[in-house]
């Protein structure tokens, strides 16, 4: 999950990118327009990867601001981060990716039934699609009723910073040897090339780790020279301080739930599951664990952590309840 959104965050600061969602910001013309549009293109990038989606939405709403000086900053970067709610809906997932490989430890459904979920069975379903669809037109609807009528935006100055940094960096002096091979694009085309083809030998097989690759090589192609993916890389890597710290803590509420001091005594999880099938039928299982999911979530607000803690005791009621 670290390297999901390292990856992402790097390939969502490359030139190309970068461009883009200047042209982007430059499409709305009133502040509606510009919320709207941000959580609409942060939203399909959190659909490639979460990661990318997260930066996508804050460099859009500051390249706005740039251009449109009559808007409430915090509403337009708010609208920017609406639109990661649909991450779990998208090639990311952590969940949907972890049950399609059987080697994964958070593929609770493998270690109980021996069966894998390809993406085919999760994220392309209607069930999945539909809701990803009703955000995307309800959301717009309440950012036009949400929008504040005042303005508040940072000064060009600040937005600019970045900018400024990139241009000192671009000055330098006559480059030594090991400058020069750390702007030899064909370094990084070359990676690129071996990416690919590993994604070809695999089959394009989709697992956490293809996912992996599949960033690193349009993040290795995109930033085109390997100083430029470095730096950005390590940038990248700056943010994931908080997901360093919170999947062990998960990995402990999981070694919990799973815990039976002895064979004559169930697991926390069992004890629930049975708890769960025993004031259940067909129809209203999936309820229930919809409910459970949200009082998780208050303590486990992660994709990942949330399925090590409630998967085993989703599964484990289907099974019993089958």
């Amino acid at each position: 999950m670290t390297l999901i959104l390292v990856t992402g965050y790097t390939l969502a600061k490359t030139p190309p990118l970068q461009r883009f969602l200047a042209r982007i910001a430059g499409i709305p013309k009133t502040q509606v327009q510009a919320a709207i549009i941000t959580f609409l293109a942060a939203g399909i990038a959190s659909l490639l990867n979460w990661g990318l989606g997260l930066v996508v939405g804050a460099v859009l709403a500051r390249e706005i601001a740039k251009k449109l000086r009559n808007i409430h900053f915090g509403f337009i970067v708010a609208a920017g981060y609406m639109g990661y709610i649909v991450w779990t809906n998208g090639f990311s997932s952590s969940i949907a990716l972890a049950n399609t490989d059987p080697g994964n430890n958070l593929n609770i459904i493998y270690q109980i039934t021996h069966q894998t979920i390809p993406f085919a069975q999760s994220i392309f379903q209607p069930y999945s699609w539909i809701p990803v669809l009703a955000t995307f037109i309800i959301i717009p609807v309440a950012l036009k009723f949400m929008a504040p009528k005042t303005a508040v935006v940072p000064s060009l100055e600040s937005l600019m910073e970045d900018e400024v940094s990139a241009t000192k960096e671009a000055t330098t002096e006559k480059k030594t040897f090991a400058e020069m091979l750390e702007s030899a694009w064909i370094i990084n085309l070359i990676l690129a090339i071996a990416g690919f083809a590993y994604l070809v030998y695999s089959g394009f097989a989709l697992n956490i780790s293809s996912v992996i690759m599949i960033f690193t090589v349009l993040g290795l192609l995109l930033h085109w020279t390997p100083i430029r993916f470095i730096k950005s890389f390590y940038e990248s890597a700056k943010t994931s301080g908080s997901l360093i710290l919170q999947y062990p803590l998960y990995g402990g509420v999981m070694a919990l739930m799973a815990y039976s001091p002895s064979a004559d005594i169930d697991s926390l999880s069992t004890v629930i599951s049975t708890w769960v099938v025993s004031g259940a039928t067909e129809t209203t299982l999936p309820f229930f664990n919809y409910l459970g999911s949200i009082i998780i979530s208050l303590f486990v607000p992660s994709g990942g952590g949330h399925w090590g803690v409630q998967g085993p005791v989703t599964i484990q009621s289907a099974v019993q309840w089958d």
